[in-house]
């Protein structure tokens, strides 16, 4: 997770405008002639209108734990901290769910299979439910970055830890019944 530079330009105070949130990032693009600044400002504005999903939230995490205390933004970070647990929960939920559809897939399809077709279309549903599986293992790992970014403690990071490759796999008593 990319961090927000820690000035207190870059955080908006209540009132302010969208634009001076990311005063950073045009900050950062600024290559010194003031022409071709305000053409990459409408530009910016243009895309932002369009795409209001692409804003990037200056959250507590994107801060940073120096940022964090310096600017007094202790209470809200530990409100985020407790919604980024949440947020980890419900994606271990979802990632068991995703794991137990695959499994439950590759013994009602892709073993039963008889032919070539139904083989591919088994495969094909392997593939979209591995892709689940792979989506709910991103949203864990942002919610433990933003937990590591936010300061949490050695107990909550050792409740949250990362997930590997062996970890996604089943084991063949829990895929066969007898």
């Amino acid at each position: 997770m990319e961090q927000l530079d820690c000035e207190e330009d870059n955080i908006l105070d209540v009132g302010d405008e969208v634009d001076d949130l990311f005063e950073h990032s045009t900050a950062s693009n600024d290559t010194g002639d003031e022409g071709s600044k305000d053409g990459e400002d409408d530009e910016d504005d243009e895309a932002i209108a369009e795409n209001p999903e692409r804003l990037r939230l200056a959250m507590p995490s994107s801060l940073g734990r120096e940022c964090i205390v310096r600017l007094g933004l202790e209470t809200l970070a530990l409100q985020e901290l407790e919604l980024r647990k949440g947020q980890a929960n419900d994606a271990l939920e979802e990632l068991r769910l995703a794991l137990g559809h695959k499994a439950l897939l590759w013994r009602t399809k892709v073993r039963t299979a008889k032919n070539n077709k139904q083989r591919t279309r088994a495969w094909d549903d392997i593939k979209i439910a591995r892709h689940q599986v792979e989506k709910n293992v991103r949203h864990y790992h942002r919610a433990r970055r933003a937990l590591a970014s936010l300061g949490a403690d050695d107990t909550i990071m050792s409740q949250y830890k990362v997930i590997g490759t062996n970890d996604l796999r089943l084991s063949g008593d829990v895929l066969d019944p007898s």
